[in-house]
């Protein structure tokens, strides 16, 4: 779920380029990586 500073909830209805995001795990270094085309 991603969220604005106000805590409202973006949807990919009201936002479609939010189909670009690739989001993936690095277990060795514990994070988060997030990733748009």
């Amino acid at each position: 779920m991603i969220v604005n500073e106000n805590r409202v909830c973006f949807s990919q209805k009201n936002e479609p380029k939010l189909c670009l995001i690739h989001p993936s795990i690095d277990l060795k270094k514990n994070i988060m990586i997030i990733k748009a085309k």
